[in-house]
Formats: C-alpha cells, structure tokens, sequence
C-alpha cells in the first residue's frame, strides 16, 4: 500500500460509525428485530405487517404502488406479495391493463392485520421507552422524510 493510500486508510479506517447509510442499516436491522419481537404472537413479521399494512390502507393498489409507498424494489414486492398469498392473506387479481396486477387483502389477511395491531403497538411502546418520546417522534418522522424525498438525496 502506498503512502497517501495508507494515510487514507488510517484516517478514515474508524470513521464508519459516521456514515448515514451505514447506521441507518444498523438501525434497521435492530428495530426489525425489536418488532419481529413483539410481532410474533401475531404470526407476522414487520416486513409481512408493512406490505400488508399498505395493500389494507389503499387496497386494491397496484404492485407498482406498493414499491413507491414502501420504497421497495418492485422484485421485492412481488416476493412479499407472493408469499402472503400463499398464507392466503392477500389476493392478486389483473388489473385494467393485463401488465398491472391490483393486490387486496382477503377476509383473513384483514384479520391477520387486526391481530398485529396490538402487538405492533406494544412494538411501537417499547421502542418509544427505549429511546425517549421526543426522540422517538423525531425518528419516525425523520425517516419518513428521508423515505419520501429520495430527490433530495440524489
């Protein structure tokens, strides 16, 4: 390694813990932990409630617009898609145009979901405990932020 390569690595090689990218990963990854937790007895798990969530909140919604609402790859939702409905918790039926699949919930993906609303609360309780009410708030709000201005990111 050169010299300018070594300085480099030297300075920067501890400075990962300032990287947005790098803790915003982290911290999802425990609070998916936290949730997946606390979600259990529901028989779903956080990334199950959040597509789930989003076809009760707008349903029938297109594929494309859960992958914009959740700002998720349109492979990913269709995996997550596919595998709640092979729990029968949601159906795909064509839409206008034979290209736009319309996702709706069937009568016990609804009941899945009011299943996992007091569980998610009790998630959301915990999490709220844990890193005080204000600071809470101010996480929730802030990643929806960042999660709905990919523009200002770019």
């Amino acid at each position: 390694m050169s010299a300018t390569a070594l300085s480099v690595y030297e300075s920067h090689r501890r400075r990962g813990f300032d990287c947005l990218c790098g803790n915003m990963r982290m911290a999802a990854r425990a609070v998916t932990a936290l949730y997946d937790g606390y979600l259990a007895p529901s028989g779903l798990t956080a990334a199950e409630l959040s597509v789930l969530w989003c076809v009760v909140a707008a349903q029938p919604v297109s594929m494309q617009r859960i992958a914009q609402f959740l700002a998720m790859e349109k492979s990913t939702v269709t995996r997550n898609v596919a595998h709640l409905r092979t729990r029968n918790l949601l159906r795909v039926a064509p839409g206008e145009d034979a290209r736009m699949k319309q996702v709706s919930a069937t009568r016990s993906g609804q009941e899945a979901f009011v299943r996992a609303l007091p569980c998610w609360r009790a998630a959301q309780k915990a999490a709220a405990k844990a890193l005080g009410e204000p600071h809470f708030k101010a996480l929730v709000s802030g990643s929806l932020r960042l999660a709905r201005a990919p523009k200002i990111l770019t």
